[in-house]
């Protein structure tokens, strides 16, 4: 996050993500993600605590993911498009404390007895309005987000990636693509 961080420090309204004709600057991603990570320390979630995101490809996507990594929660987005079998293996899995989706897709994740939020009411979900203090220090151990691969069996296996890995990672391509 230090790259993103240095970015809303000195390239404040410089575009971020474009999706289709709308673009998002880094500060308006932050204030989101801001927004997202008061809301997740207020619902009293931890460090390593895993989130499962049920929400398809968008700057909610982002903004969720970005504020569970400020906060130390292990982010673990699974595809609106797997099939309700696969949906239930993940969930027992993964054991989620909390589980973010949006109205639309929420009804089918009732059936978990898990908490579940709509992307929509998060920001209003919990009680109170003063800012929570957000204690968490980067561990390059801690464990920042669980993807899903396919697998040969069918069902998504569940691959752990650290902040160490993601930073390497990231700075890779980063060099490779010769990003600025």
């Amino acid at each position: 996050m230090s790259w993103f961080q240095n970015q809303i420090g000195n390239n404040p309204n410089h575009r971020f993500i474009q999706l289709n004709e709308r673009h998002y600057t880094f500060l308006e991603t932050d204030d989101m993600v801001q927004t997202y990570t008061q809301s997740l320390l207020r619902e009293n979630i931890k460090p390593q605590d895993r989130i499962l995101i049920y929400l398809p490809s968008g700057i909610e996507l982002v903004h969720v993911i970005f504020a569970c990594f400020e906060i130390g929660a292990v982010a673990v987005p699974i595809s609106p498009k797997l099939t309700k079998r696969e949906c239930k293996i993940v969930i027992e899995r993964i054991q989620p404390t909390l589980i973010i989706s949006n109205w639309e897709y929420k009804s089918v994740l009732t059936s978990y007895c898990l908490p579940l939020t709509a992307i929509e009411e998060l920001p209003n979900s919990s009680h109170g309005c003063s800012i929570v203090k957000n204690n968490y220090e980067k561990n390059s151990d801690d464990i920042a987000v669980i993807i899903l691969t396919s697998g040969t069996t069918g069902v998504p296996k569940a691959v752990q990636l650290t902040y160490g890995n993601f930073d390497v990672s990231c700075s890779n391509w980063n060099n490779f693509l010769q990003f600025n």
